[in-house]
């Protein structure tokens, strides 16, 4: 899945807006516990807080829910915030993904800058 370019990250930030009212939003973010078997020798790697054995789906989508960015297969024991750093996504957010880092918020000459949610 190839990420956004500079247009595409706009046109999803107006997106959010025209349709919730929630200027500067790159994305919504969340993760979700896949069931699964527990791997040979994997010991506790892939048991979560939940009580069960999972990979974890970490994703991110534009206004109507369409997947922008996905990670699967991190183990169930790790953290959403773990797998959003160790994701390719969250490496190249920090250095090679063209995202707008400021904007004006509409109706406004107030300068703010975009966020994910």
């Amino acid at each position: 899945m190839p990420a956004p370019n500079r247009e595409q990250w706009l046109n999803i930030a107006n997106g959010f807006y025209t349709k919730y009212n929630f200027p500067l939003c790159l994305g919504a973010i969340d993760g979700k516990h896949i069931r699964t078997i527990k791997p040979n020798k994997s010991g506790s790697l892939y048991y979560n807080y939940k009580g069960y054995f999972s990979l974890i789906l970490l994703a991110v989508t534009d206004c109507d829910g369409k997947f922008i960015v996905a990670d699967v297969g991190s183990c169930g024991s790790n953290n959403d915030g773990d797998i959003f750093q160790r994701s390719v996504f969250g490496r190249q957010l920090i250095s090679e993904l063209n995202i707008p880092t400021k904007g004006t918020i509409p109706q406004t000459y107030q300068v703010a800058i975009y966020v994910c949610i």
